[in-house]
């Protein structure tokens, strides 16, 4: 994530209907920034989020998601229950990690809106959807090249 963006994600155009509801007045007046409250992070329900179309497509890089989190300083042993795997086979990595998992769903929104991050290492992906929708739902990013 930008340092120079810290707290704030500038709005291009486009309209991401899930969102409509949070962008209300920034797509309705001339203001181009959307403030993110990255404050509020400490009361979510997650602290890790992956989200990947299909867990068994290698260029996903699944595995290389939850080892992150695994060496992340933010992770503790004792909180499985607070990483959230969402997407197809999710149940895979679930059980090899005793993570939570949600499988495949069409609206993500509500997940990332309670996650600190969103952890993601896709070989192929620079800047996935998902990383737009974490931003606007105020997660952090993690990720690796």
């Amino acid at each position: 994530f930008c340092p120079e963006l810290e707290n704030k994600l500038e709005v291009l155009y486009f309209t991401f209907i899930p969102y409509l509801d949070l962008l209300g007045d920034v797509l309705k007046t001339s203001k181009n920034v959307f403030e993110v409250e990255t404050n509020e992070n400490h009361s979510r329900k997650y602290t890790f989020a992956v989200v990947i179309s299909d867990f068994n497509r290698t260029i996903k890089n699944a595995a290389g998601c939850c080892r992150r989190i695994l060496q992340s300083p933010e992770y503790k042993d004792e909180e499985k229950d607070r990483v959230i795997l969402i997407g197809q086979n999710s149940h895979i990595y679930a059980e090899k990690y005793k993570f939570s998992c949600v499988g495949l769903i069409e609206n993500v929104s509500d997940y990332l809106k309670n996650s600190k991050y969103l952890v993601t290492c896709s070989f192929y992906e620079s800047c996935s959807n998902v990383i737009i929708e974490a931003l606007l739902a105020g997660c952090e990013i993690i990720s690796d090249n």
